[in-house]
């Protein structure tokens, strides 16, 4: 017992330890980049640099890279169970803007939302689906020249399939659930939502307001993780956590006699600093990016699938950022959208950690940003295969392509329970995508032609 009890307590060192570095990792990046004056999403810049840094070391010891990967399981873990957290505050903060949208821009919202999600589905899909064909015909003509001339077409496994002569060659299924990027968590809620209970009735007591929001919102994300498995997927984590957390600082802001807007500004103020800001949302929401940065080391362990599938991934991510923000972009002026709320939707197809930088290129509105990712998120996993079905998408790398493009996280999480064949292009899907809509916004040019056919 006392041997398994000090595990325990090694294991949650290590977490916090590796947690610190990564976040002042991700830190350090940001204040350079600030000091120096260089325009860069650091959360990205820094998930692509631990990519690139494992290959390097793997390139050059894979067994030390290994043991590396091991090490940050414990830090992974913490951020990608705690990361609906830390990405709570603007769905926190949204009724702010809702609550000044007259009904016609909320109708005009939902409405580019459900096009939007069609659109992506379609478009991804048929470009992905074409890509493939592409790489499966050209694999056949490398092999054509010899005789017994072997193709290997992995989908992230060991597994392949093998063409020989001019027969035809079949792509094998992609690795089933062994390191997408969702990694389960083995421990339970109950342990760490009566610690958060605990908290803020401690808090409550000594009169400390921000950490008993800060232990409500715990609680709040440990009730949202218990959910049943078929209403998360409608209802993720971070929307009960948001909207508890807003009622938890209304009620707060009313017993010292503040209004509940004014008391939801302060939850988040964006004053700058190491933690972006003086509220405690401000201190939590500091936890997104490393959490984008955590998601290098879920590139590295999808390499093989990766590179035996780059034409169809880089692509089918390019045609999904590319499709969505035009669509977006055309969409919002035909329907004489508000130019904020139009350039609020462009990351729609992103995960909230991923649409972060983009929502802050072009100092939109994060709130409505957030809603309507989580809202085509949950439409694009419930109709995404069946339309794919419906226009004749087999292949299950343009299927995983389609659904990681258009309705992110939310799909990759579903398809994991339903189709975990699908999962892993999905799940990496996603992380292209996000990555390629982040250096697009990059360019001024870009950002101010966008921001110019929305005026």
């Amino acid at each position: 017992m006392s041997a398994l009890l000090l595990q325990g307590v090694l294991k949650s060192v290590q977490a916090i330890f590796g947690a610190a570095v990564i976040f002042f990792f991700d830190r350090t990046l940001l204040a350079t980049c600030r000091k120096n004056g260089i325009k860069l999403p650091t959360a990205p810049a820094g998930m692509l640099l631990v990519f690139f840094s494992m290959m390097v070391l793997h390139s050059i010891d894979p067994n030390t890279a290994s043991k590396v990967l091991d090490w940050f399981g414990p830090a992974r873990k913490f951020y990608s169970k705690f990361v609906p957290l830390f990405l709570s505050p603007p769905i926190v903060q949204l009724p702010l803007t809702l609550g000044v949208l007259p009904l016609p821009t909320v109708l005009k919202y939902l409405a580019l939302i459900l096009m939007g999600t069609v659109v992506s589905i379609i478009s991804t899909g048929l470009a992905a689906n074409a890509l493939v064909a592409a790489t499966l015909a050209t694999g056949r003509n490398n092999t054509a020249g010899g005789k017994g001339a072997v193709m290997r077409l992995q989908g992230g496994s060991g597994s392949s399939t093998e063409s020989t002569g001019g027969s035809c060659a079949t792509r094998s299924k992609p690795r089933r659930s062994t390191s997408h990027l969702k990694i389960k968590h083995k421990t339970g809620t109950g342990s760490v939502l009566k610690m958060a209970v605990v908290g803020m009735f401690l808090f409550a007591a000594i009169r400390k307001e921000s950490l008993f929001i800060a232990s409500a919102s715990l609680a709040a994300l440990q009730l949202g993780q218990a959910l049943p498995i078929k209403v998360r997927a409608v209802c993720p984590a971070i929307i009960p956590c948001g909207v508890l957390t807003a009622m938890v600082v209304a009620f707060v802001g009313k017993m010292r006699g503040q209004e509940a807007a004014a008391a939801l500004r302060a939850y988040k103020d964006g004053r700058g600093g190491i933690f972006g800001g003086n509220g405690i949302g401000d201190l939590l929401f500091c936890g997104a990016a490393p959490a984008i940065v955590t998601m290098g080391f879920s590139l590295y362990e999808q390499r093989d699938l990766l590179l035996q599938n780059l034409a169809p991934l880089l692509g089918g991510s390019t045609v999904a950022a590319a499709i969505s923000v035009a669509f977006t972009i055309l969409m919002a002026k035909a329907i004489n959208l508000e130019k904020e709320v139009g350039l609020s939707l462009l990351p729609r197809f992103l995960s909230m950690s991923m649409a972060v930088p983009v929502v802050e290129a072009f100092g939109a509105n994060l709130g409505l940003a957030a809603a309507a990712l989580v809202l085509q998120g949950i439409l694009g996993s419930a109709v995404g295969k069946e339309i794919l079905d419906f226009i004749g998408i087999q292949d299950e790398v343009a299927k995983g392509v389609a659904m990681g493009g258009t309705a992110h996280t939310l799909a990759t999480a579903s398809l994991s329970l339903t189709d975990p064949q699908l999962s892993p292009p999905c799940a990496i899907t996603l992380l292209l995508t996000g990555t390629v809509a982040c250096a697009l916004v990059q360019s001024d040019a870009v950002c101010r032609t966008i921001a110019s056919v929305l005026d």
